[in-house]
């Protein structure tokens, strides 16, 4: 059956059989918790608050995905460092490399509970945009995040809304709002001094920039399924100019999103 013919009530959608190429989403987030409910999530990080969550489980990736912007694969020769920070500062068992996930093919999207993009504007065709809405509806989680290189993103603002347009194109019913400084997602495995910490061009503070919090794409179901950032998280972990203790704190930042996404 074709994904376009797949149209769920909301309120069953949790229940509705998947279709047969998005049926092993559920096994990592299953798994996960599973061991949530049976204690065996802990923190490695001495750094992280007193109980903590972090995942443990089967080695899964960390997945970029594939679009038509040129400058997707921007900062990859340091995902490395992201996926070799997560390993050692929670027990997420993370592989090294990094990884590619295709809208066009759903078998790659369900291997990862988490995939990474600079962002959904290029994503014109049906194709595309409704596998990574049928990936949304069945649990998976976004992170897009801008690149706060002029030259790629020259406007915050175009790059939001866009984005913004997208999810709601793709996720029918979806709401997306800023998430206030209290909220969980800076506090739940590290607490951060900067919420969120940003990245600036050439490391000129931008008021442009600094004014955006993370956004949360929530479903009509009330599940936090994306975060829309324009932090430069990518430009932070690979190290860009900043103050000291920026790229580790952009990594933290990554780190809170994974945790808050897959137990939440």
């Amino acid at each position: 059956m074709p994904l376009h013919a797949i149209r769920p009530h909301p309120l069953r959608r949790r229940l509705a059989p998947a279709p047969p190429c998005f049926k092993r989403l559920r096994l990592p987030l299953a798994l996960f918790l599973l061991l949530l409910t049976t204690g065996l999530l802990r923190a490695e990080s001495a750094s992280a608050p007193a109980g903590s969550l972090s995942p443990r489980g089967g080695r899964v990736g960390w997945a970029r995905l594939v679009s038509d912007d040129p400058e997707w694969r921007r900062h990859t020769r340091s995902d490395h460092e992201l996926s070799g920070y997560i390993k050692t500062r929670t027990s997420l068992n993370l592989d090294p490399a990094w990884h590619t996930a295709d809208p066009a093919r759903p078998d790659e999207l369900t291997r990862y509970p988490l995939i990474f993009s600079t962002g959904l504007s290029t994503f014109q065709d049906e194709t595309r945009r409704k596998n990574l809405g049928e990936y949304l509806n069945r649990g998976g989680f976004l992170i897009v995040d801008a690149c706060i290189n002029k030259d790629v993103t020259p406007n915050p603002d175009v790059f939001l809304t866009g984005n913004t347009a997208v999810f709601q194109a793709i996720l029918p019913g979806s709401n997306v709002k800023p998430l206030p400084p209290d909220h969980a997602i800076y506090a739940c495995f590290f607490t951060l001094p900067e919420k969120p910490p940003h990245t600036y061009h050439n490391a000129i503070f931008d008021p442009r920039w600094s004014r955006h919090p993370l956004y949360g794409v929530f479903a009509d179901s009330g599940r936090l399924a994306a975060v829309i950032s324009l932090s430069g998280l990518q430009c932070g972990w690979d190290r860009m100019p900043g103050p000291s203790g920026h790229t580790e704190q952009c990594m933290q930042m990554v780190v809170n999103i994974y945790v808050h996404a897959m137990t939440r």
